[in-house]
């Protein structure tokens, strides 16, 4: 079943939703990856791209939706765009939806009736609401931690999604103190290993826990011999920090079992469909 919320976010109200794998399986669908629509557009299509064309669509009008943005956040990015820089259309009957495939962005600048939409399997969705402006964006972790800011270096001006939402507010004349802020749907820290001995990543592990313990305290959480993120507690510091005084998170992924919270296993390839829509 799917989970759908209503929030006073600032000055702003939205209807958040979240549909896991069984819902897609009403229409057919092994997963809610948007992939396919973000390859092929053509309304004629076949197969999953037309199933999934239906589910999508027939999903966004159950929230009264009618104009979509679903921006290109496979990158993490952190980049903010307004929504006329997302000019490609998808058209869902009578739904339109809006990308752009040469545009890397995690979130959007919505006006009222205007939704945001991303596949995820974990990644939580932030709502950012100042005055009249309002934002909706996914937060992977390489969205809240620049991957090079572990070796000391830059990949971007920002090292996290919540200062380029913060920039991006103060350049509308938004104060920080002014902007209200969420995290939603974040995979649980338990679910969340970063083991600094693993073969592989154990080198990015450590350098990123030694960061994490310095600059987000309380973000590492250390159990059984174990090391767990917590994207949840990183998103708080680091909003608290850029100055945002108004900053809450809700609805981890733990409490809801029929949500997809990591792409292995059983779960390999299956995503949830997150949807933001700007009420007023």
């Amino acid at each position: 079943m799917p989970l759908k919320l209503t929030r006073t976010i600032g000055q702003s109200e939205a209807t958040i939703a979240i549909f896991g794998p069984k819902d897609a399986r009403e229409h057919y669908l092994g997963s809610w990856s948007l992939s396919p629509l973000q390859k092929n557009c053509a309304p004629d299509a076949k197969g999953e791209h037309e199933r999934l064309t239906h589910g999508v669509g027939r999903t966004l009008r159950s929230l009264g939706v009618q104009t979509a943005y679903a921006p290109r956040v496979g990158p993490a990015s952190a980049k903010i765009v307004e929504s006329w820089q997302l000019q490609e259309c998808i058209p869902l009957g009578n739904v339109k939806l809006f990308r752009q495939h040469n545009l890397d962005a995690d979130g959007v600048f919505l006006d009222e009736g205007e939704a945001f939409v991303m596949s995820a399997a974990g990644c939580p969705v932030i709502i950012a609401s100042g005055g009249e402006h309002f934002v909706a964006a996914h937060a992977a972790r390489d969205s809240l931690i620049d991957r090079l800011f572990i070796s000391g270096m830059r990949s971007r001006a920002f090292v996290s999604i919540v200062d380029f939402i913060v920039n991006r507010f103060r350049a509308r004349d938004i104060s920080p103190r002014d902007i209200s802020m969420v995290m939603l749907f974040s995979i649980a820290p338990e679910n969340f290993e970063h083991s600094p001995t693993h073969p592989t990543h154990g080198t990015y592990n450590r350098a990123l826990i030694a960061i994490a313990d310095s600059q987000w305290p309380g973000s590492i959480i250390r159990r059984n011999g174990s090391t767990y993120l917590n994207l949840e507690q990183v998103f708080v510091s680091q909003a608290h920090t850029a100055g945002v005084r108004k900053v809450w998170v809700e609805h981890t992924l733990d409490s809801h079992p029929g949500f997809v919270q990591t792409s292995v296993g059983d779960n390999k390839g299956k995503r949830n469909l997150v949807v933001v829509k700007r009420s007023s």
